[in-house]
């Protein structure tokens, strides 16, 4: 999940730069118009600076032939004079100067109209020449102004193209800032769906795992507690057998020793009974050999004592038989007793490594919810 919502993040990212640079190149397109604007504006003041020209060329070539009709009587020195201003005017006319230029030349020229429209009915002399004169500056300065309208007429010519192919420009821009405003609304909008939705995921998350946490901490607390409760009972169980394992081991030597001692007397015991029994068959054939003798009371007395012995012999190796089967039942009971011991230390073990596998899984668990989150 974390992810997936890093990779939308970088997607939208990626989508808003792109965005942003298209806002960008709007921005410079509609710079471009405004420029586009601004020339418009300009061409059309020079349109309106080139009819105002055409307009007062109009009037300035009939008020031209108004005066030459009625200028005929100037003299040679004014002529001369008309002749310089003239020539320096038509010097002065360059079709590549501005517009400004062209403006003072036509101000000029209606000066110059002025004073001769003043002068008309006081001239007399030589009409030709100074309807000559005047033409000729006339022509003059209608060529410099038919120059410089043309000039200005291509130039708004290329303006009027800027600005259409910049209209269009605009137009285009347009609708891609449009259609790129409704991607960023649309991935806005996915953005907060999945940061939202991502949120929540996250904060589900932390609750299992502090749940998890929660839970561990609890297990562990148990598990702690079983395995010191089976090591306390283990070392308790493991002093009780050593103390009863050293207990049979003294009570062992001793029957032992005891069973050492018995065997001797009864070793000695049977000897002995071997002994009276020989003596008892030698003593029963020796009548038999010679002449019958009453037994001697000595002899009947020894016999009597002997047989006791024997009796007392005979129920000591009984007892001491009982005693070697107690001995070794009881060494036999140890043997089970400390089998049981070692079994039950066996269950112990095991659990307490059942415990501990049982906790190792539960922290694998935590560390995965942890690595996920």
């Amino acid at each position: 999940t974390k992810l997936v919502a890093t990779k939308c993040s970088a997607a939208a990212k990626l989508q808003i730069d792109k965005t942003v640079g298209l806002l960008r190149d709007t921005r410079a397109d509609l710079v471009k118009v405004q420029e586009v604007a601004d020339y418009e504006a300009t061409n059309e003041a020079l349109q309106r600076k080139i009819n105002i020209l055409k307009s007062q060329l109009k009037s300035q070539r009939t008020n031209a032939a108004k005066g030459g009709s009625a200028a005929g009587a100037a003299g040679a020195q004014e002529a001369a004079e008309t002749e310089s201003v003239s020539a320096a005017d038509g010097e002065e006319m360059d079709p590549v100067e501005r517009l400004m230029q062209a403006e003072d030349r036509i101000a000029e020229l209606q000066l110059m109209v002025n004073r001769l429209e003043q002068e008309k009915f006081l001239a007399e002399g030589d009409a030709e020449a100074q309807m000559m004169l005047i033409n000729g500056a006339a022509a003059v300065g209608s060529q410099a102004q038919a120059a410089e309208v043309a000039r200005l007429e291509e130039e708004l010519q290329a303006a009027q193209s800027d600005a259409a192919k910049w209209q269009k420009a605009y137009e285009a821009s347009d609708f891609k800032l449009k259609l790129a405003t409704e991607d960023l609304d649309s991935l806005q909008t996915k953005y907060e769906s999945g940061v939202g939705g991502l949120e929540g995921h996250c904060k589900k998350l932390e609750s299992e795992l502090a749940a998890a946490k929660k839970s561990l901490e609890e297990a562990s607390k148990a598990v702690t507690g079983r395995v010191e409760a089976a090591s306390k009972s283990m070392e308790a169980a493991n002093k009780e057998l050593q103390r009863q394992l050293a207990e049979m081991v003294k009570e062992k030597e001793t029957l032992e020793k005891k069973t050492e001692a018995a065997e001797a007397e009864v070793t000695a015991a049977r000897e002995e009974k071997e002994e009276i029994k020989a003596s008892l068959d030698i003593r029963s054939k020796e009548p038999a050999a010679g002449s019958p003798k009453a037994p001697r009371g000595e002899e009947v007395a020894g016999s009597m004592r002997d047989a006791r012995k024997i009796k007392d012999l005979e129920r000591q190796l009984a007892r001491s038989n009982e005693m070697m089967a107690q001995l070794q039942k009881r060494s036999m009971d140890g043997d089970s007793t400390s089998k049981g011991l070692a079994e039950e230390s066996k269950k112990w073990q095991e659990r307490a490594e059942s415990a501990e596998a049982e906790l190792e899984e539960l922290r694998e668990i935590v560390k995965e919810n942890e690595t996920e989150i």
